[in-house]
């Protein structure tokens, strides 16, 4: 039995406790009736993976360690590149005291329907169905029914070396703020399974205050070395301090990292009486929702 749902400070004993009923009414229905959905954080939760159950049990306690505990500013404004169902952002809302807004980009057209199920009641979520990096079409690869695997690199969606992979054709984008007219975010979190240097030397005016990144170890493939993304990102966007690192060695798949960026400090909100940093695109949702209330225009005359 995993205990560290029972440690995370964060959250009531009530919720902390009820989880493990929740998880095992879960499992036993999706056996008995096939239909996939847990009891998390006070919210339905809808999912692809039989497995799904047990792995949240992990999240807020990774969550608190890894980020809260971590972070020493305040989180405000989030961006998710690889959402996949959505467990980060929901289980991240719960955390962050301060949270406001989450943009979540996930490519998999196949589990997109979840991922929307799952963050549309979450206050100051936005979902789209889009993967950061070089724009244009990309072949995108997953295991049927075990989607937290799927890749922008075939030999990376295998949830078991015989799995039979699917592909379909995802639109990626490099800038991000067309999309949510924000440039800048307290906390980007990216999670793409052996394709961050491709997301990182792809993205366009974005600044973060902290990122949460997985770094492909070297069991899994990629097209680079961690030294050559470590580079990159201190190109990109300027010095950092780790303030969290995993453990790794030569057989680990990933290690997680939360790095702290000198420059980005500050209000990541937008200051209604000054210019947007820029205009989503017409057929974003953000488009109407991002931009000054009538009241606060008339507050800033």
């Amino acid at each position: 039995m995993n205990l560290n749902w029972l440690r995370t400070s964060q959250l009531s004993w009530r919720t902390r406790l009820s989880y493990y009923a929740h998880g095992t009414i879960a499992v036993a229905r999706d056996r008995l009736t096939g239909k996939k959905w847990v009891r998390h954080l006070g919210q339905s939760f809808f999912y692809d993976s039989p497995i799904t159950p047990l792995l949240l049990m992990q999240y807020p306690k990774e969550l608190q360690d890894r980020i809260i505990e971590n972070a020493t500013d305040p989180i405000r404004t989030v961006l998710d590149i690889g959402g996949n169902i959505g467990q980060f952002s929901a289980t991240l809302h719960k955390l962050a005291p301060d949270l406001e807004s989450i943009d979540i980009f996930e490519p998999n057209p196949a589990i997109f329907s979840l991922l929307e199920k799952n963050v549309t009641n979450l206050p100051g979520a936005t979902a789209f169905n889009l993967g950061i990096g070089p724009a244009g079409l990309s072949p995108f690869y997953f295991t049927p029914g075990y989607s937290a695997v799927g890749s922008l690199i075939a030999n990376n969606a295998m949830y078991r070396p015989s799995s039979e992979l699917t592909v379909s054709d995802v639109k990626l984008v490099s800038d991000v703020s067309v999309v949510t007219g924000r440039r800048h975010y307290d906390l980007v979190k990216i999670d793409v399974e052996g394709f961050e240097y491709e997301v990182v030397e792809a993205i366009e005016n974005l600044a973060m205050r902290y990122l949460f990144i997985e770094i492909t170890g070297p069991a899994k493939e990629k097209s680079h070395t961690t030294s050559e993304l470590f580079a990159l990102l201190r190109k990109k966007f300027g010095a950092y301090e780790v303030r969290f690192q995993s453990q790794g060695d030569s057989d680990s798949t990933v290690f997680e990292m939360l790095l702290e960026f000198s420059q980005a400090k500050g209000d990541s909100r937008q200051d209604p009486c000054q210019p947007p940093d820029t205009q989503p695109s017409i057929d974003s949702p953000q488009a109407e929702a991002d931009g000054p209330s009538a009241q606060q225009l008339q507050d800033c005359a």
